[in-house]
């Protein structure tokens, strides 16, 4: 990988995506708090459960990445996986599968499960307050 060690490479790919990713994200809280979207929420805790969901897609991403020797096959998987879980826990929600106590933990550290509990936090169904 250009004359780098291994390790030095995807280092920097992910300083790169997860610097992005926060300012991103730090975009879409202020502007969620401007627009109310975010309700009854306390937005620093909004913005690490929007982190650790980005951080999750990213590890996911590397992960599914080192399966494949063409890029874009890996980016083709990847988002085929994302897609095809996120439908899966959108129609175990809509047959009313509630939010356990384990469904939050796997939303926060899974892209797929993230998809269906941040659409019910987006909808004012869940609040969180400091």
């Amino acid at each position: 990988c250009i004359g780098l060690k291994d390790w030095v490479f995807w280092v920097g790919w992910l300083a790169s995506e997860l610097a992005c990713s926060s300012l991103t994200v730090a975009l879409v809280v202020v502007l969620g708090f401007y627009t109310s979207l975010f309700r009854g929420c306390d937005a620093s805790l909004v913005y690490v459960c929007l982190m650790a969901f980005v951080s999750s897609l990213i590890t996911m991403s590397f992960a599914v990445s080192t399966l494949f020797s063409r890029p874009k096959v890996a980016a083709a998987s990847g988002a085929a996986l994302v897609g095809a879980f996120s439908f899966a826990f959108t129609i175990l929600r809509a047959y009313g599968v509630g939010l356990t106590h384990y469904f939050w933990p796997l939303s926060i550290l899974s892209p797929f499960a993230m998809s269906s509990a941040g659409a019910q936090l987006w909808h004012g169904e869940v609040t969180w307050a400091s």
